[in-house]
């Protein structure tokens, strides 16, 4: 049985719009992945709603 080195709690946990759960996304963030992407793709999908009319 594996136990977790640590418990958060955070507001939530993101979800794609088939509404899967993006743990391991979060948890490789966590873990020292490239955040500066983060920012790269949060620039991306406001340009595409901005792009449709801000949807």
């Amino acid at each position: 049985m594996m136990v977790p080195d640590e418990i958060l709690e955070v507001p939530g946990i993101p979800h794609t719009r088939t509404g899967k759960k993006l743990e391991v996304p979060v948890k490789r963030l966590l873990q020292g992945a490239r955040v500066e992407l983060i920012d790269h793709y949060a620039r991306l999908g406001e340009e595409r709603r901005k792009g449709r009319g801000g949807a």
